[in-house]
């Protein structure tokens, strides 16, 4: 990513709306539907999803973690891994 986006981006006034807002909607909607991607056995209730976004200026990057919740007593990693995906 070019550090002069990432700048805009820190702002948010990008030229072209709100990115990482985007992404991060983006993010949500990938670990609610991972169960549709066919790889699920069965859907998950989820109970919660964090999206953190840090802008890394030095390494013109954007780095993105996502934490997921359930009650279950299954794991959702692979909700996780599918919203990081999703949103970059």
């Amino acid at each position: 990513m070019q550090t002069r986006y990432l700048g805009e981006d820190r702002y948010r006034q990008p030229k072209k709306g709100d990115v990482l807002g985007i992404a991060w909607v983006a993010a949500i909607m990938g670990a609610k539907t991972y169960c549709r991607s066919g790889a699920a056995k069965y859907p998950l209730s989820l109970t919660g999803v964090e999206v953190d976004f840090n802008l890394d200026e030095s390494a013109s990057c954007v780095h993105c973690e996502v934490t997921v919740s359930t009650f279950g007593v299954t794991g959702c990693e692979m909700e996780a891994l599918t919203a990081v995906r999703v949103a970059l």
